[in-house]
């Protein structure tokens, strides 16, 4: 049952107010500014990355597909889901992996 609501007057949108002035107030004055000193730096350090071997890249494979059991176990994504997740990351990885003959060429 809807019990109907009566007797309730709206009054409407109002007028709009026309803008005002407002008040600003004066900046203090700047104090001396002095010279700069030179403060120790800590550079960031680039090292250079060593190839991954072989056994590096099956190993951290065999990783992911652990973490794939670990996330998406028995009653998770369905298998075939799973699987091009799974290639995705890998694919990423591949690419990411610097080969010994491209190292040498950039700094």
């Amino acid at each position: 049952m809807v019990k109907k609501i009566g007797g309730i007057k709206t009054s409407g949108a109002g007028p709009v107010q026309p803008t005002q002035a407002s008040e600003a107030s004066k900046v203090g004055g700047v104090g001396q500014v002095g010279a700069t000193t030179e403060q120790a730096r800590v550079g960031r350090v680039r090292r250079p990355t060593r190839p991954m071997t072989a056994a590096e890249r099956d190993h951290l494979f065999n990783l992911i597909h652990e973490e794939a059991d670990k996330m998406f176990g028995a009653n998770g994504l369905p298998e075939s889901q799973r699987n091009t997740l799974e290639n995705a990351v890998r694919m990423t990885v591949d690419a990411s992996i610097v080969e010994e003959g491209e190292e040498e060429g950039k700094e």
